[in-house]
């Protein structure tokens, strides 16, 4: 596929080009998440979405570990398992 049929979108937050966004909060930390993203970006809303490093940032600035970053390490372990063993 062509570069130029790639879509290339960027983190609203971060400002990084990223290959997704996403618009998808654990319900008990939405508020918290969105008003420490609104302190760095003001006029960003929950529409516009983020990448995952940006959340998994916020959600461990507001308490716990994302779970985003939980499954990536889960998927890495799966992997390291399959090639080391």
């Amino acid at each position: 596929m062509s570069p130029s049929l790639i879509e290339k979108l960027t983190c609203p937050v971060c400002e990084k080009p990223v290959p997704e966004l996403t618009h998808d909060l654990e319900a008990q930390l939405r508020d918290k998440i969105v008003a420490a993203i609104r302190e760095k970006k003001p006029n960003w809303t929950l529409e516009s979405g983020a990448c995952t490093p940006c959340l998994n940032y916020f959600q461990n600035l507001v308490g716990r570990p994302g779970k985003f970053r939980q499954l990536r390490d889960r998927l890495r372990q799966s992997i390291a398992r399959k090639h080391h063993g």
